[in-house]
């Protein structure tokens, strides 16, 4: 299925780009890529190595290629219908699958696999998660908003040598 994306007016103007720069401080992404969104090594701990990936538009970045659409089909500006929930649950999946790749893993190598959203999702997540390999171990769907502003979908996989449960 492929959803059309309706043009958005991008404007970058000063207050514009300002509104950006405080929602990346203050909404938890400076956290994970960096206070210049060029990624970070966010654990190092023994065999654990996580690392954020670098978001910014310069060399080396997972977002050089995108377009405004990429970046609009992401977020879908607070549409919440089925076929936006779709679309951006195959947006995310097909960018998880990049990162892995680019770390030299797979799908198989997760161990658990993560949704957060508050809109039901059930019905999505056979065709568009686990149809696709991304659930070797299953899907923890936790209902809750993610915490980036604006983001209805948000997902992420691990996959440590060794996990200790307490």
């Amino acid at each position: 299925m492929s959803v059309a994306v309706a043009p958005v007016a991008v404007r970058a103007d000063a207050a514009q780009i300002e509104q950006g720069r405080y929602l990346f401080s203050t909404r938890g992404c400076a956290d994970c890529h960096g206070a210049n969104g060029a990624g970070k090594t966010v654990i190092k701990d023994g065999p654990m190595l996580i690392v954020s990936p670098n978001i910014t538009s310069g060399a080396n970045s997972v977002t050089t290629a995108y377009k405004i659409e990429d970046w609009v089909r992401t977020v879908r500006h607070g549409d919440t219908s089925a076929d936006a929930l779709r679309e951006k649950m195959r947006f995310v999946v097909e960018l998880m699958e990049g990162r892995l790749k680019a770390l030299g893993f797979s799908w198989s190598d997760a161990l658990a696999t993560q949704a957060y959203t508050v809109h039901d999702i059930g019905s999505l997540i056979g065709p568009e998660i686990a149809a696709h390999g991304a659930a070797p171990a299953g899907v923890t769907w936790h209902l809750a908003r993610p915490p980036v502003h604006g983001l209805e979908f948000e997902m992420d996989v691990r996959g440590p040598a060794r996990e200790l449960l307490i």
